[in-house]
């Protein structure tokens, strides 16, 4: 029936006559929800109530509600930020479509007064506030207010030419927010050049002011922002050139396009040669030696020059697989060169043959010439075993200095072919660690005594 919801059972069992039944039809409520008044933007999310039924605006703000007995009843319809609609005896003595209700919004006042450069500083005239779509300009003594604010939360906005934005993206509007105090911090920008306002620009410098840092970009410039007013250290730095300082850069507004400019260090040469195991070996070839940020390789000499480091204290180091890298604090405040510097082996590397001269008499001289303990590479040890030793680089010689005696006998003993057959004897024997390439003795390892059953090192 017209003006009625349609009465339906999908499954209505006649299995018997069935006279005198009993129906009727109920009502539905329909229509659509606007924001403000009845020709307002609709309003999606509203939440509309009749009869303990409940439902939801659409997107286009519409909404139906059916199964609606005849009746009075409460009729409400509520959305955040927005006054309640409430109707308490709304008649329900047919169906209702196409109604439109509209809800008022709460609406809220923002004021306030926006400083210059910091909390304490001069009033701003002239700056632009921006909420919700409103904007206010501030007076002569730096106050505005803007009213009729939805409730919710807006992105906030101040500008003013010379000063950073002040930008709040979420600025809740809940309640009126009456006598709010803002201020505008200023920003300094600029080039930093090398040696004068018109040298190359300088890129990877680091700016440092007010606890903020920065490093310029390829072309030399940078930024930074959020400064409050006041005087501040301003200082530039980069490896290679002098530190700029201003020790009270002032910032009472801010600057653009500044040029600063960093006075390049002297740079200095740094040769020498690294000689290995002490300041008379021999030339180590293929070392890297580092420093300041350059390298080069030893030559087969092991010569080296670094060009171009400039004024200052820095690690310097000297490495090569086999050796132990040797590590300076170096100071370059001049240019050196002819240095010498030593590496030491990770592990020895030595070739030769032991020899043992000896000095029967201890008196100094040896008194058997020519008479060798070990001959082709082949030695007896001292638990009376023999074993070949194969190192290269080096030489080990033992000889027969003046010291401590010993008297005894000993039976015949060869030693490299010659048959010696003395009845008693001083004897006496010194270990020298000597050098192949080139025949230079390094340091006495040990003294001893050649005792009377003739073998060495007891």
């Amino acid at each position: 029936k017209a003006g009625h919801d349609t009465y339906s059972n999908p499954s209505y069992v006649m299995t018997s006559d069935k006279t005198g039944q009993l129906f009727y039809l109920t009502y539905s409520l329909s229509g659509t929800v606007r924001s403000g008044s009845a020709t307002g933007p609709v309003l999606a999310g509203a939440t509309v109530s009749i009869a303990g039924k409940t439902t939801t605006t659409s997107a286009t703000g519409t909404f139906a509600i059916t199964g609606i007995t005849r009746g009075t009843y409460s009729l409400s319809i509520s959305k955040t930020g927005y006054v309640p609609y409430s109707n308490p005896a709304y008649p329900m003595t047919l169906s209702k479509t196409a109604q439109t209700f509209y809800l008022t919004p709460i609406t809220h006042a923002l004021s306030g007064t926006v400083l210059s450069g910091s909390a304490t500083g001069p009033v701003l005239a002239g700056a632009t506030v921006a909420i919700a779509g409103k904007t206010a300009i501030t007076s002569a003594t730096g106050t505005f207010s803007i009213t009729g604010i939805p409730e919710g939360t807006y992105p906030l906005t101040i500008t003013k030419a010379g000063h950073d934005t002040f930008s709040n993206p979420s600025y809740a509007m809940t309640s009126d927010r009456i006598g709010q105090l803002f201020f505008l911090t200023y920003s300094l920008s600029g080039t930093v050049r090398s040696g004068s306002a018109t040298g190359p620009v300088l890129a990877g410098a680091t700016v440092s002011i007010a606890g903020k840092t920065t490093t310029t970009s390829a072309t030399g410039t940078f930024a930074i922002t959020g400064i409050s007013a006041g005087t501040y250290p301003l200082t530039i730095s980069k490896t290679a050139y002098y530190t700029y300082t201003n020790p009270a850069y002032a910032m009472n507004a801010s600057k653009t396009a500044q040029v600063f400019t960093m006075a390049p260090l002297p740079t200095y040469t740094l040769s020498g040669t690294v000689r290995s195991d002490g300041t008379t070996g021999f030339g180590v070839a293929g070392a890297t030696v580092a420093i300041a940020g350059k390298t080069a390789i030893t030559g087969t000499t092991g010569t080296f020059s670094i060009t171009q480091i400039p004024l200052g204290n820095y690690p310097l180091n000297i490495s090569k697989t086999g050796y132990y890298t040797s590590s300076y604090s170096y100071a370059m405040t001049a240019s050196k060169t002819g240095q010498l510097f030593v590496m030491n082996q990770t592990t020895a590397t030595i070739v030769g043959s032991w020899q043992l001269f000896f000095d029967w008499d201890c008196d100094g001289t040896i008194g058997i010439a020519g008479v060798s303990f070990f001959s082709n590479n082949t030695f007896s040890t001292t638990d009376g075993g023999s074993g070949t030793w194969s190192k290269t680089g080096y030489q080990v010689k033992f000889t027969f200095p003046s010291g401590t005696a010993y008297t005894g006998t000993v039976g015949n003993n060869t030693m490299q072919g010659t048959s010696m057959t003395p009845t008693g004897f001083l004897g006496c024997w010194n270990a020298v660690w000597q050098t192949n390439t080139p025949a230079v003795s390094l340091e006495s390892i040990r003294d001893g005594i050649f005792d009377s059953s003739g073998s060495a090192g007891k």
